[in-house]
């Protein structure tokens, strides 16, 4: 009902890992990630795109080791800042996390069969990428 003044979007890329809920909370609270946009104002009911890529530098990577597989298993994670002026003044967040992977074979769409690891050695090429929701989102 009302504008957004001062949107501010980031996002971060990580690899999942023991603590991960930690890491991923501290960028709720606005720790870490890359800046998107910042200072964006958006009307009532409009609708803003924000065009991004979100890199994880190989370096950065320590490898899930299963046998002899070096794999990954990426976390993006969202965040979304903003403000209103006028009636209930007050400030707005909405984030959440995601698992990235290669969904499974002969899957049905429907997200739930659990996705597979990014290979970190041979192609890296992941031909049925897919995206699940974790339970670290906030919304207020």
């Amino acid at each position: 009902d009302a504008p957004a003044a001062g949107a501010l979007v980031r996002v971060a890329l990580m690899q999942a890992r023991s603590g991960q809920e930690t890491a991923i909370g501290r960028f709720f609270d606005g720790t870490g990630g890359r800046v998107l946009a910042d200072g964006a104002d958006i009307a009532a009911g409009q609708t803003v795109h924000v065009d991004a890529e979100a890199q994880l530098p190989l370096a950065a990577v320590t490898p899930l080791v299963a046998g002899d597989r070096n794999l990954l298993v990426p976390v993006l994670a969202l965040d979304t800042s903003y403000h209103w002026d006028g009636a209930g003044d007050g400030f707005g967040q909405v984030a959440g996390a995601y698992v990235l992977g290669q969904e499974p074979a002969g899957a049905t769409g429907d997200g739930a069969a659990r996705l597979g690891p990014i290979p970190l050695t041979g192609p890296r090429f992941v031909s049925r990428p897919g995206a699940r929701a974790t339970g670290l989102q906030v919304s207020q």
